[in-house]
């Protein structure tokens, strides 16, 4: 799924994203006709968008609270690049930053900001959402949701900002982002099953909400949306049968 600030959406992964291929050719957006509400009739390949189960995102809320393995993050790499493609910034990293689950590990691809947020939590929404896109040797995506309240700025988004280079498909080879830099103190999570949150919304995606915040300032959020061309989020989609596991 492509997104906001795609430092990752597999496709863009952003979070949704689309996972193991770039974007599709097919044009979507988040206005008029090319909306996220209409997706579903842009292409055979965006069927899941208006016909899937269990899509992304959702309100967290209703959540059971368990036991169940911590989230460890082995980052240590440092991006390798930064991309502007149509509406995004991906930050690709090179293999070997990770993110474990029990004994489930998944490779640590891209990273993207949405601008406001997609998720919401208990009926709360957020200024902007940093979606880490990863990928496990056998083709599972998991994506890491990051939540951002309005307050200072935030050194990693500002990083990245400063990155771009304002032409779709420009490339800069080094930027000052260690993939470390996205790991907070507080490791609990929400998880659930859903999907992409781009077209072509592909199911089967693992998420990984992060229960704390960080702050990001307005100015952050209003140069985000000059990259998207104002606001990038889908719009929160049914819970349906689904359970959602609070991990503390």
């Amino acid at each position: 799924m492509v997104i906001a600030l795609c430092i990752g959406s597999l496709a863009s992964a952003c979070g949704g994203g689309t996972p193991a291929k770039e974007a599709s050719p097919v044009e979507w957006g988040y206005e008029g006709a090319d909306a996220p509400e209409n997706w579903g009739a842009l292409s055979e390949e965006f069927a899941a968008c208006a016909d899937g189960m269990e899509q992304s995102p959702i309100d967290i809320t209703g959540y059971q609270n368990r036991e169940a393995a911590a989230i460890e993050f082995s980052y240590r790499d440092d991006a390798s690049e930064i991309e502007r493609h149509d509406k995004f910034l991906y930050v690709r990293f090179p293999p070997g930053s990770a993110m474990t689950i029990g004994e489930r590990r998944f490779e640590l691809m891209h990273a993207h900001a949405h601008a406001p947020s997609e998720h919401a939590v208990g009926g709360q929404g957020f200024a902007s959402e940093m979606h880490l896109v990863h990928q496990s040797a056998s083709g599972e995506l998991a994506v890491v949701a990051l939540l951002y309240r309005l307050g200072t700025p935030d050194p990693v988004i500002e990083e990245m900002l400063r990155s771009e280079r304002g032409e779709d498909g420009a490339t800069r080879r080094y930027m000052n982002i260690n993939a470390a830099d996205f790991v907070r103190r507080e490791l609990g999570y929400f998880t659930y099953d859903g999907s992409l949150t781009t077209p072509p919304c592909s199911e089967g995606v693992s998420w990984f909400v992060m229960q704390s915040a960080a702050t990001i300032s307005q100015d952050q959020v209003d140069r985000l949306q000059t990259i998207s061309g104002g606001p990038s989020n889908r719009r929160l989609q049914p819970i349906g049968t689904r359970s959602i596991v609070a991990v503390s």
